[in-house]
């Protein structure tokens, strides 16, 4: 049976790949930094309190973080932003798929398009 320790430990876990993903969001204008970074302050405020304030109080990603979490607002600008990426995104994804599986070469862009109507649906103000 899995205990307390181990639950937190892969809380900590998904919430470092998470937290990596969105560094390499600001690296790459391609991906999204913001649902990645979401997403690793939700793993950390089960895992890491602590490793969750700093991720709420930090300069960049703080402000979307603490609008998610108090009003599930998504910014206009950042659900912009998103979703150019998204668009470039599964563009390049078509270009450089293009010799690989069929399955591959649909279900890449189809999920960065299901990922623009997420981000789209979200409201824009609390």
């Amino acid at each position: 049976m899995a205990t307390t320790a181990t639950f937190k430990a892969g809380w900590l876990v998904g919430g470092w790949v998470l937290l990596a993903l969105a560094m390499v969001g600001l690296a790459l204008p391609v991906i999204p930094q913001v649902p990645f970074a979401i997403a690793a302050a939700y793993c950390f405020s089960k895992g890491s309190p602590k490793l969750h304030r700093w991720m709420l109080n930090h300069k960049t990603m703080g402000p979307p973080i603490r609008d998610w979490e108090q009003h599930r607002v998504l910014r206009p600008k950042l659900k912009a932003i998103s979703t150019v990426a998204l668009v470039v995104g599964a563009g390049l994804s078509v270009y450089f798929l293009r010799e690989q599986a069929m399955w591959l070469r649909i279900l890449t862009p189809a999920v960065m398009l299901a990922c623009i109507g997420f981000v789209l649906m979200q409201k824009s103000r609390p």
